[in-house]
């Protein structure tokens, strides 16, 4: 069977007869943050997420929203940080839902332009970026 790439999907409406496998991590990163109980801006952490297609292509999404002052992550889970839902679009054609989570894992639906969704658990992974380790989620689809 053809898998067609990230970038095909979102160049056309995927058919029911091509099945994409899609992978979705998702976590946070550092990044520069508006004050938030103060005046003076400073580091904090904000979502990100990926999606990588049966090809090794990858895709950032738009709607990604939040940011705080990076607590424990065990201390507050995903959505009581950046809340919940959230809609990740990747162009026209494909979408994710951040469902609900816990500090564990996350519930999330995928759905493309021609109406196959899924509903998955993502589990809790690490991922390793210029040497260091970044706790994420992340989603296995078959859509």
């Amino acid at each position: 069977m053809h898998f067609p790439s990230l970038a095909a999907i979102l160049a056309l409406a995927a058919t029911a007869a091509d099945a994409a496998k899609i992978n979705l991590e998702i976590g946070y990163f550092s990044t520069i943050v508006p004050p938030i109980g103060g005046n003076i801006p400073g580091i904090g952490c904000g979502p990100w997420a990926l999606a990588t297609g049966a090809d090794g292509s990858t895709k950032s999404p738009t709607g990604m929203k939040g940011g705080d002052e990076c607590p424990n992550s065990e201390l507050r889970n995903f959505c009581q940080r950046f809340g919940c839902p959230q809609t990740l679009r990747f162009g026209d054609t494909l979408a994710f839902q951040i469902q609900s989570g816990s500090g564990q894992s996350l519930t999330v639906k995928g759905s493309v332009l021609n109406g196959k969704s899924q509903t998955v658990t993502c589990g809790r992974s690490v991922l390793t970026h210029s040497g260091n380790k970044y706790r994420t989620n992340i989603c296995y689809f078959d859509l």
